[in-house]
């Protein structure tokens, strides 16, 4: 018998490339580009064009409005995706099992947050009609809620590609509609709202339709399973912290008497959140691979996430330093009243390389179901946030809510990094504690 070494032929390194699942992957990152591409020009343009129609101030307080809609959206819908692609490509779960508990949850969550939002809101943005902002919490407690849930079963049924054709078709509507409100002279926050809150109502009815033909899955509601709401807890509690950490300071400025300060601050974080698109996309992209567990392996989901954070801090390493050279072309992008978000643009541009440090080991602790552990790291990371937020904005404004930040950023991935280490390392001992006892057998 020869010794020679065995290499793979031409073929088989060929099929391998383009075989059906690395396929798939290719074309869950092409749209999960498209999907953010669309994003970059939805947002961009609803922040240029509110930016140069709004004064700093009132741009402010549009920014806390949204701020608050966000972190109530979170409660309503934030962890429905992570629950039902779980239960589906994780749990080999019935779609139609999933869609009974969660439709039943996220429909009792967005009534009680849109009561919680009404009492509150006029209090943490006084200077913004109740009506505006009811109008976007509405858009993303509910309409974003009914999307986001039919395109989560589709993803778990079939793929992310699958899923983000009904994100892109929703982003274009939106689009189209702010483009035309803006021709005819109608722009205003109410008016931008009311777009929002019926892009998301139309496209999510159009892919709730299409859940029998393409899952086999009908809208009922059933039961609330504990068992969801108990997976969607501690996701959620993740998201929210995670929300608290990035949202939070916006309002925080507003209601301590900075809404000028507030509206700069927003339009610096718009602008690094433009460089963060890329990795967004594949971080989406990328989410369905690292639910896959293999039990038996070594260092799986370290080595995973280490390989696409190496080429994730790359790439923020360069767009942060293209951000500090192109910072100054935001006044003359949106006026020179917003000269002053030239140096906070450039403060808040380390978060690009702080973000790319932290995303994936987050998302490693997914792979290995350490829910509570991801859930510990990030209430952790969100109470230091908090107290730094409550105690330097009062005292230096944008200065302390961006110290708050970075710093925070820096403290989230130090925990991501030192648990998911020893996360897999007590799954590792496991393993092969369990092959030695094998061998021994």
């Amino acid at each position: 018998m020869s010794n020679a070494v065995k290499t793979p032929s031409t073929q088989g390194v060929l099929h391998r490339l383009g075989g059906p699942e690395v396929r798939r992957h290719i074309r869950d990152l092409g749209w999960g580009g498209v999907r953010q591409v669309m994003s970059l020009i939805t947002n961009g343009f609803m922040f240029v064009v509110l930016a140069r129609e709004f004064d700093p101030e009132t741009f402010g307080y549009y920014s806390a409005v949204i701020g608050i809609a966000s972190l109530a959206g979170i409660v309503v819908n934030g962890w429905v995706g992570m629950v039902a692609t779980e239960n589906i490509i994780r749990d080999g779960e019935d779609p139609q099992r999933s869609m009974d508990s969660l439709s039943t949850w996220v429909t009792g969550l967005a009534v009680v947050a849109l009561l919680v939002v009404a009492a509150l809101a006029p209090v943490v943005v006084p200077g913004i009609s109740i009506w505006v902002t009811m109008t976007f919490c509405a858009a993303i407690i509910v309409g974003q809620s009914v999307l986001w849930l039919a395109a989560s079963i589709i993803q778990g049924v079939h793929d992310y590609a699958h899923a983000s054709k009904y994100l892109v078709a929703q982003q274009a509507l939106f689009l189209a509609m702010l483009i035309g409100i803006w021709l005819t002279g109608q722009l205003s926050l109410m008016t931008t709202g009311i777009a929002m809150l019926l892009s998301f109502v139309v496209m999510g009815a159009v892919c709730m339709r299409a859940l029998p033909a393409v899952c086999g899955v009908t809208v009922r509601w059933r039961r609330g399973r504990r068992s969801d709401v108990a997976r969607g807890g501690l996701y959620g509690a993740s998201m929210l912290a995670d929300a608290v950490e990035e949202d939070l300071d916006k309002p925080l400025l507003v209601s301590f008497g900075f809404p000028q300060d507030a509206g700069l601050y927003s339009v610096a974080f718009n602008v690094v959140t433009i460089g963060m698109l890329p990795l967004n996309a594949v971080a989406g992209s990328t989410h369905n691979q690292f639910l896959k567990h293999d039990p038996d392996a070594i260092g799986q989901h370290v080595r995973r996430s280490w390989k696409a954070t190496k080429l994730a801090v790359a790439y923020a390493v360069v767009a942060a330093a293209g951000l500090v050279v192109l910072a100054p072309i935001v006044p003359m992008v949106l006026g020179e009243e917003y000269a002053e978000a030239v140096p906070i643009t450039r403060v808040m541009s380390v978060l690009l390389v702080l973000r790319a440090l932290n995303m994936f080991p987050f998302n490693g602790l997914m792979g290995l179901g350490r829910r509570g552990a991801r859930t510990i790291v990030v209430v952790i990371t969100s109470v230091v946030v908090i107290v730094l937020n409550l105690v330097l904005i009062p005292r230096y404004s944008w200065q302390g809510a961006a110290v708050a930040s970075l710093i925070g950023e820096a403290v989230y991935a130090a925990l991501c990094w030192a648990v998911l280490i020893r996360c897999q390392r007590a799954h590792d001992r496991v393993v092969r504690g369990r092959l030695r006892a094998e061998v021994s057998a």
